[in-house]
C-alpha cells in the first residue's frame, strides 16, 4: 500500500496537512477494500486511518 498508493499520492511530504491526512485517510480506505469487499472491512479502514489521524494531530506533538 506505501508503495504503490501512499508515495504516489505525495506520502508525507505534501505541501498541507490536510492533504497528508487525506492521504493516510484513503490509503487505509482502499487497505480496508483490500481485505474484502464488505462494508465491514471499508468501515474498519475508516476507523482505523482516522485514529492515525488523531495519533498524528495530538500525540506526536507532544
Amino acid at each position: 500500500m506505501r508503495d504503490y498508493l501512499y508515495i504516489p499520492l505525495g506520502g508525507s511530504r505534501v505541501k498541507s496537512k490536510a492533504q497528508l491526512y487525506f492521504n493516510l485517510w484513503f490509503v487505509f480506505i482502499v487497505s480496508g477494500l483490500w481485505h474484502g469487499a464488505s462494508w465491514n472491512f471499508v468501515i474498519w479502514g475508516a476507523f482505523h486511518g482516522f485514529f492515525l489521524i488523531l495519533d498524528r494531530l495530538f500525540l506526536l506533538n507532544i
